[in-house]
């Protein structure tokens, strides 16, 4: 960014930088997501596969907004990995194994740098 003069500048410099963090958002809520799943997949069971290749992130996004989900895909009732949820809280005749929530723990903090990475470095290229 040049030099600002006056108010007018700057408000015009400020809006330059709000358009560029609100179309970055998406990708970088999206690359924040990056420890999270490494964090869960590190934990998970890998005895058929199954489950750790069903690990998906799903983005979605609208003007100002974004968001992004983590989740072990056909986990639901019926679905080829219903069992994700037997092995994060157990059953009467299984003890838990838990992989997401510990995975979610132990990535809160990489998570929040990589989002604050990310914002700053879309601030950084307007101070060049």
């Amino acid at each position: 960014m040049d030099n600002v003069f006056g108010l007018d500048q700057m408000n015009a410099a400020m809006r330059a930088v709000q358009a560029d963090l609100e179309k970055s958002l998406p990708a970088i809520v999206e690359h924040a997501t990056q420890p999270l799943v490494h964090e869960i997949h590190a934990r998970m069971h890998k005895d058929t596969g199954r489950m750790e290749h069903s690990l998906d992130v799903v983005s979605s996004s609208s003007p100002g907004k974004a968001s992004a989900i983590v989740q072990v895909d056909d986990s639901a009732a019926g679905g080829d990995v219903h069992y994700a949820i037997f092995e994060e809280y157990g059953t009467s005749k299984m003890a838990a194994s838990p992989f997401f929530r510990p995975g979610v723990e132990a990535a809160k903090a990489a998570v929040a740098q990589q989002l604050v990475n990310g914002v700053l470095k879309v601030v950084g290229e307007h101070a060049g």
